[in-house]
């Protein structure tokens, strides 16, 4: 006779959570399998305001809760390390114990805690946006599900917010569950993105918003991002790069301008706008306006275009890292002909100058850099404390 454990019958289910701005508008996307059956199912549904966590563990409970057996080989395809961790390294059975004291996300936890131990579980990690042809139209399913109409409430998550809102808290430190480490340990330089996919708006503007708000020296912000979107522009510019292969493949470049001076023109409307939105008087702004002028008067032409570079180099980080955020990989590249993009983009390089350019999109499945390990100092050798 067969035993219990031959006849259990293999199932496989694919997740992914989506949310745009974490927290945000977020869905989530399953693809349920059945091999043997040759089934095939897909489930998706949109929040409009939850994180990228939430939809990522609710997308498991989902797809279990759909279950009609408990007799069955469950096999969990996850790109999270937030839900694939808890249960393999068992940290949950930690946070059963101590009560879910200061863990985000109990009430899912909770709910998924009956669910696993009525159904034999097997979770498995996969690498996000790396071709793994399941995990994307699972992530296909979840964007388009955050940006439907038919957005349902996160009550939980809602009613947290509008609770630590009530106490006068900050909501991000809490509430925003998007593990930052594993977004980065995904990022990579995009050799070749995949040209049919394309940011929505609502992305784009979510990491144009998090450059505008870029550490800069002084406020100043001395530089302005150029939003190539059009083929027809990308195309052209392919010429002044000396690695054509992002330009023809992204979804938007961006190219960051820094200006060569900043004048007593530039300095004046700088605090004209800051005397506008924090309704000061510019005569009370005088001594932070002298401090300014000093430090001009203190460098040459060299050094302030320098300087002014350097600031763009924080913007670039911040909008690698937002895109980062939000499942968006990216490429930044100097190798290109300055002068060139100057002309095309008609930039006037007497007062402006190119200082740095940022490929994004969706990396293509046949680029194989996505497969390579990435290679960073050991911390002895990166870090020392004092």
């Amino acid at each position: 006779m067969q035993n219990a454990e031959s006849k259990m019958m293999r199932i496989e289910i694919f997740t992914d959570g989506a949310c745009s701005g974490n927290p945000g508008k977020g869905g989530y996307g399953i693809v349920m399998k059945v091999p043997e059956k040759n089934y095939e199912k897909q489930f998706s549904q949109g929040y409009r305001l939850t994180t990228n966590n939430r939809m990522e563990l609710l997308a498991v409970i989902v797809a279990l809760e759909k279950l009609k057996s408990t007799e069955n080989d469950i096999h969990i395809f996850t790109d999270s390390k937030y839900v694939s961790d808890a249960i393999n390294q068992n940290w949950i059975y930690g946070w059963i114990r101590k009560g879910f004291k200061n863990v985000k996300n109990p009430d899912l936890w909770r709910r998924i805690i009956p669910l696993l131990k009525t159904h034999k579980t097997t979770f498995h990690w996969v690498k996000g946006h790396a071709g793994h042809p399941e995990n994307e139209i699972c992530d296909q399913l979840a964007v388009k599900a955050s940006q439907s109409e038919n957005l349902l409430v996160d009550e939980f998550f809602e009613q947290q917010k509008e609770e630590i809102h009530s106490e006068g808290n900050s909501l991000f430190p809490y509430l925003c569950s998007m593990n930052y480490l594993e977004s980065l340990q995904q990022r990579y330089s995009v050799k070749k993105f995949d040209p049919a996919k394309k940011l929505s708006p609502e992305i784009l503007q979510n990491i144009l918003d998090a450059g505008k708000l870029s550490a800069s020296s002084l406020g100043l912000q001395p530089y302005r991002i150029l939003v190539v979107e059009s083929d027809e522009m990308k195309q052209k510019l392919v010429p002044a790069f000396f690695n054509p292969s992002q330009i023809s493949t992204c979804s938007h470049l961006m190219v960051i301008v820094t200006r060569k001076k900043i004048d007593e023109n530039y300095i004046g409307n700088y605090f004209n706008h800051i005397s506008q939105t924090r309704e000061i008087p510019v005569e009370n702004l005088q001594p932070f306006k002298k401090s300014i002028d000093s430090f001009m008067n203190l460098n040459s032409n060299e050094e302030m275009l320098h300087w002014n570079e350097k600031q763009g180099y924080l913007l670039l980080g911040n909008l690698m890292f937002a895109a980062a955020l939000e499942k968006v990989d990216t490429c930044p590249m100097e190798g290109f002909k300055m002068d060139e993009i100057s002309k095309i983009l008609e930039i006037d390089s007497e007062i402006e100058k190119v200082t740095v350019t940022l490929a994004l999109g969706y990396r293509a499945e046949d680029d194989a850099f996505q497969k390579m390990k990435k290679v960073r100092k050991p911390n002895e050798k990166l870090f020392k404390f004092l």
